[in-house]
């Protein structure tokens, strides 16, 4: 081994052997092959050599593991709260909770088109309260709001930890339904179906107290549908019928019902979408987070650094960039170009009681 010492007034590298003990000698562990080497110090020179090994005897070192809280905010939308564990759940082979189910769709409401508003959506905390108290929940949609003007109106729900969907349709038109959703390609069961046609039946009279017109007929039909290979996805595909059935390019509202789309997507989409969906959750934390440190930062400013940098914005030109791009940016690693809320400009949304049966309205 090479040792610097002093020679004749002058700085040298000398040979130095390395102490028996010091070296570092070929261990053996139970590895694979392409991973059994380990370095070794030339007795000569200062250069490391990988040296190939037998290593059948070494124990295998484990990695460092990261306490992380279960409890811990991931992000807070619009009053829907995410921990670590909630997003957990977007792991293949995980059922998803009403935390996760509640946040995609505020999502997918967010990033409508503004011009869809004849389209309704329920949180998951609203089948609860239809089944416990129907009167009560026939209330809750905001006296403006006439379900009955609704294309569509999405109405999740989770029994025996399966999930689940109706969708209403079109209730002023002869074509009007509850269509059935089910990703294990089961009927709904009468008890179920039951609730919903009651709901539409409080609701027309809520809606139409002076009409003298028997609430509208709903007859029952089931769709056919994409089936989930698992026991763990009926979540993931409750949201991704939803976010088919309200795609711009599928001409929803000119299909006859109930939809039959057996051959719609794959298990791939779906392995896919919970990916998807944890992306999203991660950008709009990111973005959140940028956005609070820049109002933290710009609080600790001084009085004219503040005016100046007010001023500059007035005569800046930006370029314009739309929604779409700014959060393929963000979703691409790359940093945000302005500290802004995804989705800005969405459409009203109704905040619950205290109950917290969020109703969320387009």
């Amino acid at each position: 081994m090479k040792k610097l010492e002093m020679h004749n007034g002058k700085y040298d590298w000398r040979d130095e052997a390395i102490p028996k003990d010091d070296q570092i000698s070929p261990v053996k562990s139970h590895v694979p092959q392409h991973l059994k080497w380990t370095r070794s110090y030339d007795t000569v020179g200062s250069q490391i050599e990988d040296v190939d090994t037998d290593t059948t005897d070494a124990v295998a070192l484990e990695p460092d593991v990261i306490d992380i809280d279960p409890n811990e905010l991931v992000l807070n939308y619009k009053n829907i709260m995410l921990t670590n564990a909630d997003v957990d759940r977007l792991k293949e082979g995980e059922f998803l909770n009403d935390n996760i189910i509640d946040f995609y769709l505020q999502h997918i409401h967010d990033t409508l088109d503004k011009n869809s508003k004849n389209v309704h959506l329920f949180h998951t905390t609203f089948w609860p309260l239809l089944k416990k108290d129907l009167q009560r929940a026939s209330k809750r949609v905001a006296n403006h709001t006439k379900l009955y003007e609704k294309n569509l109106i999405f109405l999740p729900f989770c029994e025996g930890s399966h999930w689940m969907l109706f969708v209403i349709c079109f209730p002023m038109s002869s074509r009007r339904c509850i269509m059935y959703c089910d990703s294990l390609g089961l009927t709904p069961s009468e008890s179920h179906l039951k609730v919903a046609q009651d709901y539409m039946k409080l609701r027309w009279k809520l809606e139409y107290p002076e009409s003298k017109e028997p609430a509208p007929v709903f007859r029952s039909v089931t769709a056919t549908l994409p089936c989930q290979e698992n026991y763990c996805d009926c979540g993931v595909y409750l949201l991704h019928y939803i976010d088919m059935m309200l795609d711009e390019n599928y001409p929803m509202l000119a299909k006859s019902m109930p939809v039959n789309e057996k051959q719609w997507f794959n298990a791939e989409t779906i392995a896919l979408k919970r990916k998807t969906i944890k992306s999203r959750i991660e950008a709009i934390a990111l973005l959140n987070t940028n956005s609070q440190s820049s109002q933290k930062q710009k609080s600790q400013e001084s009085p004219d650094t503040i005016k100046f940098l007010e001023e500059a914005a007035k005569v800046t030109d930006y370029e314009p960039i739309s929604d779409d791009i700014f959060e393929e940016q963000l979703l691409m690693g790359g940093p945000p170009i302005l500290s802004k809320q995804l989705r800005s400009e969405s459409p009203e949304i109704q905040s619950g009681d205290e109950d917290g049966d969020t109703i969320m309205k387009l």
